[in-house]
């Protein structure tokens, strides 16, 4: 009985580091945020990206419950950073994420920068 707990427990914390990300590969190397900070349905926001692998292609997808999903594909720079304008079209959460070809050979994609902002309803 002490053999078979202590395997379900070695199986409990392995098992979510095999799932974690999913869709992704890699941690994070970049980071992002957002001007302004807050916002509210319809309005305008700057979204900067910074620590991006240079002459890369990168993905943005943005990503909210209530409207379908936008992508944006373009070539870093040498700087390693991007900014861009974008309309929050829904409400509530939505996450900016930044994506490129993985670089070991894997199928997923991998996790540049990933960022959040609310928006109220209009």
């Amino acid at each position: 009985m002490r053999k078979l707990v202590c395997v379900a427990i070695l199986a409990c914390a392995i098992v979510p580091l095999s799932l974690a990300g999913g869709y992704v590969n890699g941690k994070q190397t970049g980071e992002c945020s957002f001007s302004p900070s807050s916002t509210v349905e319809g309005s305008t926001v700057t979204v900067s990206a910074s620590g991006l692998t240079p002459s890369v292609e990168e993905t943005l997808f943005i990503l909210n419950y209530e409207v379908p999903t936008n992508s944006h594909t373009f070539i870093v720079g040498e700087s390693g950073t991007y900014s861009g304008q974008y309309v929050i079209k829904g409400d509530g959460w939505t996450t900016f994420q930044f994506a490129s070809a993985s670089q070991t050979g894997s199928r997923l994609a991998h996790n540049d920068a990933t960022c959040r902002i609310h928006a109220d309803s209009a």
